[in-house]
C-alpha cells in the first residue's frame, strides 16, 4: 500500500472539471468583491448572523495575485466553524485556485489512500469546491463587498 501507482478503481483527477471550476470560482469571487482587480490591503463585510467575512490580499503581481480569505462567527452563534484559506488568483487566465485551507498547504490533484496526512484521493478538488460553496453562500447572504474600500 505504500507506493502511489495507480490501482483500479483508484480516483483520477478530470482536469477539465478542476479548471471549470477555478473559472467558475474567479467569475464568483468578482462578483462578490467588484474592486478585486484595483483592491490594495484588505477589506470586510459582515454578513448574515454577524458572521465577520474579511479579504486581504497577500501578495500582487502583474498577472496574479494571492488573496486570504477568512471567516468568523460570533460567539453564541450556535455551530461555530472559522474558515480561512488563501486563494491564488490566475487574472490573465480569469482562474481562482485554493493553495492552503486552514493551515495546510500544497494540495496535489490526487493522494494514494491511505497516506500519511489521510488527505483524500480529491482533496484538491473537494477544497475547491468548498470555496464555490462558501463563495456561492456568501453571494446568497448578502455579504459581498459592493461598497468597501480598500483599507491599507
Amino acid at each position: 500500500m505504500g507506493d502511489n501507482s495507480l490501482k483500479h478503481g483508484d480516483y483520477r483527477p478530470r482536469i477539465a472539471a478542476l479548471l471549470s471550476l477555478y473559472e467558475d470560482n474567479y467569475q464568483r469571487l468578482q462578483r462578490l468583491v467588484p474592486k478585486l482587480g484595483i483592491l490594495v490591503g484588505s477589506v470586510e463585510a459582515v454578513g448574515e448572523h454577524g458572521a465577520a467575512t474579511r479579504l486581504e490580499i497577500v501578495e500582487r503581481f502583474p498577472y496574479t495575485s494571492t488573496i486570504c480569505l477568512s471567516q468568523e462567527l460570533p460567539a453564541g452563534a450556535g455551530l461555530r466553524v472559522d474558515i480561512r484559506m488563501c486563494v491564488r488568483l490566475y487574472h490573465d487566465a480569469k482562474l481562482a485556485e485554493v493553495v492552503s485551507y486552514q493551515g495546510e498547504q500544497r494540495f496535489e490533484p490526487r493522494y494514494a489512500y491511505p497516506n500519511p496526512r489521510m488527505r483524500q484521493q480529491d482533496e484538491k478538488q473537494q477544497v475547491n469546491c468548498l470555496l464555490a460553496e462558501w463563495l456561492e453562500h456568501c453571494l446568497a447572504r448578502g455579504c459581498a463587498f459592493t461598497d468597501a474600500e480598500a483599507v491599507a
